[in-house]
Formats: structure tokens, sequence, C-alpha cells
């Protein structure tokens, strides 16, 4: 029987984080499903993803998020196939596997479908697993965040791709793939950090983006291939990151009040360059 949504799940019917957590217990398919699930019927939530989306180009929301087109790239599959390897590399930590094991071996050696894409996909587990975290905890890997963040929006949800413990500290540590080093938001960290107090009701929390530089030969590269960047997660960012919400989700309701929304004029997506011979 195919996976589905319950009669609260739908268009307009606002429900707490609870109520989406209980929905997701039921759910008998992927969190992938589940949300693309939410997505058809409109369920109002909100994401990072999505804030992160709606501010960049409110056209690229419409198309994602209410038209359903799908987006697929080398970079976003070597982003999920990294999560993923990353997740068994420290699933087997946390249950003190070896690494050997047929089943985390394999997963720790995913094959992309794009042979060009491989080595980058290799050098970063590879390099994943020189710069593991040491003298921690694992709490949890992939962990589906449900955040009642403020009164009058939406419940946030999410994945936190690792927590961390020592004592009574926690880290939230996020994974970033790419060819070169950018610049990661903080906010993303900040919100996960309030879902780790109140979920796992830590005191300290401090956030961590792992970064890793996707190059086809670690033999000849010269710059650092990655990066651990600390961030703060004191309460106090809250606010403004609140703000910004509270911003992105006025949007996101016209948008789909009006069924419609205009492009970025500097979208690369919606206005491709042109290379004319003018």
């Amino acid at each position: 029987m195919a996976a589905r949504l319950t009669s609260r799940m739908t268009a307009g019917k606002r429900l707490t984080a609870e109520g989406f957590e209980r929905e997701w217990q039921s759910w008998k398919g992927s969190y992938a499903e589940f949300v693309d699930a939410l997505d058809t019927r409109e369920v109002p939530y909100l994401s990072y993803s999505k804030v992160r989306t709606v501010e960049r180009c409110p056209g690229c929301y419409y198309k994602q998020y209410i038209l359903r087109e799908e987006l697929s790239s080398a970079a976003l599959t070597t982003g999920t196939l990294f999560h993923q390897a990353a997740e068994a590399y420290y699933d087997a930590v946390e249950n003190d596997e070896p690494l050997t094991a047929p089943d985390v071996a394999r997963r720790l050696r995913p094959k992309h479908d794009d042979p060009s894409q491989q080595p980058g996909l290799d050098n970063a587990i590879k390099t994943l697993r020189q710069n593991a975290w040491q003298g921690y905890e694992v709490v949890a890997t992939e962990e589906l965040v449900f955040l009642d963040l403020a009164p009058g929006l939406p419940p946030v949800l999410g994945v936190a791709d690792l927590i961390l413990r020592r004592g009574d500290s926690y880290v939230v540590v996020d994974h970033k793939t790419s060819k070169r080093f950018n610049d990661p938001d903080p906010d993303q960290l900040i919100l996960y950090g309030k879902y780790v107090r109140n979920r796992h009701g830590a005191s300290t929390v401090v956030g961590a983006f792992d970064e890793y530089r996707l190059v086809p030969d670690l033999k000849t590269v010269h710059k650092p291939v990655f990066r651990r960047t600390p961030v703060s997660l004191e309460p106090a960012g809250l606010t403004p990151l609140v703000k910004r919400f509270r911003r992105a989700w006025k949007i996101i309701e016209t948008i789909h009040r009006e069924h419609r929304a205009t492009p970025s004029s500097d979208c690369y997506l919606c206005n491709p360059p042109s290379y004319g011979w003018n």
C-alpha cells in the first residue's frame, strides 16, 4: 500500500511540530517521500531550504514547491551520496562496528551515476574519515527536526546531519560539499541548536560546519580540501532568525495564495545568461 498522509494534513490547516512528528511516525515511506507528500498537498510548514530558496528567487520557490519541478544535478547527487556515507561512518562509530563490516564498507563506497564525479566523491569520503570528530559520543546522525520556532509560524522541518556530546556539552554539525569553500549560513545551525536544546535538554550547544572540497586527486591539490568552522549558537541569535523566517513566510503565503511568483532578476536558473556573438 502506498504511503499516505492522514486527513489532518491538508492545505491551510496548521499543525504543531508534535503533530507533524506523529504523522511522520505513522508514515510508511521515506522522509523524502513524506516531504514530497506535504508539498503536493501544500501543507503549511517551513524549512531552512524553503527560506533560502524564496529569498534567492520567488520564481524558483514556485517551480520547486508548487509546480513540483524536480531539481537534479550532479552536485546534488554528490551531496546526497556523501551524506549517506557520513551517516554510515558515524553510525558505525556510535555502534562500535568495524568499518570493514560488509554493510558498513558498502555504504562507505557509494556509486555515483556520473563516473566523472566519482573521484571527487571518493576523496571527500576519505577526507571525512581523516578528519572525523574524536572524543565525542555520537548522539544521532541525520536526525529529523520538528520544531515550533515562534507563534504565528508553521512548524520548521529539517535534518540535523550529526549531533555529538561530550559531558553536558553538545555539538551539532552540518556537512557541506562543493568545489570551493563558501560562506555557510549560521542560521541553519542556530535553528538546529534550538532543536537540540528542546529535544535533548542541552544547556550548552555549539555548531560546526564541516566543509569538503570536491577534488579529483588528493595528491595534486595545493589548497586545503577540508575546513571546520565553529558557529556560536547562543539563544540571542534566534531573534533575527525568527524575523527572517517571518519575512520569508509572508512571501510564501502570498505565492501559495496567488499561485504565481516573479523570478528574481539576477536568478541564474530563471534567467540563464545568453552567449550571443553581438
